[in-house]
């Protein structure tokens, strides 16, 4: 039985974060990008560091982590990015239905394609 995950990730800069949301979703290796902008705090090389990032989460299937987290990585902005994934426990069958509809289904690893949208669709600072 397939397992349902969410994928995270942060970026620093706007674009990569849109880069790699849309890469994911031409692709059909995920079936949503939610993207918000947060401020983290965190230790980096020592210090204590605090930035403003774009934190990105992807909702797909467990089986698709592997290409999904590699191609997050090849896109990113970071050194040490993170990419990490938590399993849905539950989630109602019409929204697991629309995730296998846009992801399982239509993965044949298509070629990228430039982006519909401008800086101003994501309604971010």
């Amino acid at each position: 039985m397939e397992k349902y995950i969410i994928v995270t990730t942060l970026c620093k800069d706007k674009k990569v974060a849109e880069t790699i949301c849309d890469t994911l979703l031409d692709k059909h290796l995920v079936a949503g990008c939610q993207v918000s902008k947060v401020d983290s705090k965190y230790w980096w090389n020592g210090n204590l560091e605090l930035a403003h990032e774009y934190k990105l989460e992807f909702r797909t299937v467990g089986s698709f982590y592997d290409l999904v987290r590699d191609e997050i990585a090849s896109l990113h902005d970071y050194e040490v990015p993170e990419i990490s994934a938590i399993e849905f426990r539950d989630a109602n069958d019409e929204f697991i239905a629309w995730i296998d509809e846009n992801t399982t289904e239509s993965y044949e690893g298509e070629e990228e394609e430039e982006s519909e949208y401008e800086e101003e669709d994501f309604g971010l600072i």
